[in-house]
């Protein structure tokens, strides 16, 4: 036979505290008779009555009562029936804010730079700006998946992707670029630079999407960082990093890679080759710069004091 000890009416569960304090009165005034009743019915009092706590003596007793079947429930049974079980309003409403925060990142992650409204101009101080050959005066440039040419004539250009990529043409710079695209976690931004110099900052911060700029020889990852990319003679490009650190990776030959922080240089050569520098004086780069824009202004592209422009540029 079985039990009180091992009778799954006995199971724990969560009780009205109101009713057991209703329950506890009753007994001790001696309202509760010893009628018989259907147990069926009185099963219903069990897990209220094991789940006693403040005093294991009164428990006892009462089980014991129930057991002995002079116990009479004096309650509707569906008013003693445990609540079902759910997940608390609190932890419901974490849950729910948990998912939606992961469905809204997966959503950035997928899909947040395509569908950019394109390259915001911010400040316009270029005297004209020419777009595929043809004077552009917009505030939006939508360059599409084929690549573009960009020139800016006297002044400096500034475009913004987003709220986390930004462009800086300096004065004579000429550029080729497409819209940016996705590959895995990082943002892909292919660009060649023809002349000039393109500045390129990235606010993302170290753990989050990279954005990778694909020059012609190679690869630069910057995290919360500012670069600028300047072709040179012969096919090479190079990669001054101006602020924090990047990762430069080649795309031709031997693959390498290699890490350059503030103040050094990245030499990327036409057969896949990696140079890094030492510290460049920037001011001694931006005459040499300026030296080689003043050619490129005034024609002078076949004549000697270019070649010497460009090679004083190449020493920067």
């Amino acid at each position: 036979m079985t039990t009180h000890h091992d009778s799954p009416l006995f199971e724990p569960a969560q009780p009205d505290p109101a009713f057991r304090a209703r329950l506890r009165a009753q007994f001790v005034s001696g309202e509760i008779g010893a009628a018989a009743a259907d147990v069926r019915d009185r099963a219903s009092l069990a897990p209220y009555l094991a789940a006693e706590e403040p005093s294991p003596a009164f428990a006892a007793e009462l089980r014991e009562r129930f057991v002995r079947g002079d116990l009479e429930e004096r309650e509707p049974v569906h008013e003693l029936r445990p609540a079902a079980r759910v997940f608390p309003l609190h932890r419901r409403t974490v849950l729910v804010t948990t998912l939606a925060a992961a469905a809204a990142l997966l959503l950035f992650l997928a899909f947040g730079f395509e569908r950019s409204d394109g390259w915001r101009i911010f400040n316009h101080r270029a005297t004209a700006l020419l777009v595929d050959d043809a004077e552009f005066s917009g505030d939006v440039l939508r360059p599409g998946t084929r690549p573009c040419l960009l020139c800016t004539d006297a002044g400096n250009l500034r475009l913004g992707y987003g709220d986390d990529l930004r462009l800086e043409l300096a004065a004579h710079t000429r550029v080729r670029m497409p819209e940016p695209r996705r590959e895995g976690e990082r943002i892909v931004l292919p660009v060649r630079v023809e002349a000039g110099e393109l500045v390129i900052i990235s606010r993302l911060a170290s753990g989050s999407s990279s954005v990778t700029i694909e020059t012609e020889n190679a690869y630069v990852t910057l995290h919360g960082t500012s670069v600028s990319v300047l072709p040179l003679p012969n096919g090479h490009v190079c990669v001054c990093v101006q602020a924090g650190e990047v990762e430069v990776e080649s795309k031709r030959g031997e693959r390498s890679k290699l890490t350059a922080t503030a103040g050094q240089r990245v030499m990327a050569q036409a057969d896949g080759t990696l140079l890094l520098s030492e510290e460049y004086d920037n001011e001694k780069r931006l005459r040499n710069l300026s030296a080689a824009c003043s050619d490129i202004a005034e024609g002078r592209f076949e004549s000697p004091e270019y070649d010497r422009s460009w090679n004083a540029l190449e020493d920067f």
